[in-house]
């Protein structure tokens, strides 16, 4: 397994209280949507295991229904939807049988590219596992997919007192 550069925890931070449904299925769900004990929208990645199989490797990051109903609408591509994570950080974990070890909380840029999808994947609802699962917690058609705004004038030249080049 790749070596995980970040901050590495005793214990567990992000609990999950629930877990919605698999978005995408690949011998085993390998991204799955689920919410914590704060009610906070996260998606489950299953990146790598050991060479003998027993350890798996996990990373979660919170997102939001807009993001999710963007990707699964083949609006924002798998990559995007990760980067896109709502705190900026990744939080893996190891998992041998039930146990779960290895708490690490990695800034999106120190992921190993080896633990990320390829750039041009995209999904639309036909490839989503649990496509009504989701749908029906989310309400997938109610939710807005238009850009952003308020991202916009965050980081706009005005916002950040910085000349427009």
């Amino acid at each position: 397994m790749e070596n995980i550069v970040g901050i590495e925890i005793e214990k567990e931070v992000l609990i999950i209280k629930e877990y919605i449904g698999t978005i995408l299925f690949s011998e085993f769900p390998s991204t799955m949507l689920c919410i914590d004990n704060s009610n906070n929208l996260y998606v489950k990645e299953w990146v790598d295991c050991s060479e003998d199989g027993k350890t798996d490797r996990y990373f979660y990051f919170k997102t939001s229904e807009r993001y999710i109903t963007s990707f699964i609408s083949n609006q924002l591509s798998h990559l995007d939807l990760i980067k896109k994570c709502e705190d900026g950080f990744v939080y893996f974990q190891d998992r041998i049988g039930t146990l779960y070890t290895n708490y690490t909380i990695v800034d999106f840029d120190k992921i190993p590219l080896s633990y990320l999808p390829d750039v041009k994947f995209k999904t639309d609802k036909n490839d989503v596992v649990d496509y009504e699962k989701i749908d029906k917690y989310l309400h997938l058609r109610n939710i807005d997919k238009s850009l952003d705004v308020s991202v916009l004038v965050k980081n706009s030249p005005l916002k950040n007192k910085n000349p427009i080049t």
